[in-house]
């Protein structure tokens, strides 16, 4: 006997969208950072306790900070969802493996 609903895109959503070999994760590129200045820059984004929705936050102190491009960060922290100053605490350090 039939389901009372029968969804023909079951077969799909299981098999299709949640193979990894079919859909594989793009690899992040590591961040420029070192450990120790990725602690001072959530540091300082967390003591400004604000974002506008630009990562002016993390400009100014990657202008600031001898040895950090600031062009190659903004690339790095975008390709990992880090598009405003909040996000880069939010999503970048989740994203950043072990």
């Amino acid at each position: 006997m039939d389901k009372p609903f029968d969804d023909p895109f079951d077969d799909v959503y299981e098999d299709d969208y949640d193979d990894e070999a079919a859909y594989p994760r793009r690899a992040l590129p590591r961040l420029s950072l070192t450990p120790e200045q990725q602690v001072e820059l959530a540091r300082v984004i967390e003591e400004r306790n604000t974002c506008d929705g630009t990562l002016r936050g993390v400009e100014e102190w990657a202008r600031a900070t001898a040895g950090v491009r600031w062009s190659r960060l903004r690339r790095e922290l975008q390709a990992r969802g880090g598009f405003c100053d909040c996000e880069v605490v939010l999503n970048v350090y989740d994203a950043e493996p072990g």
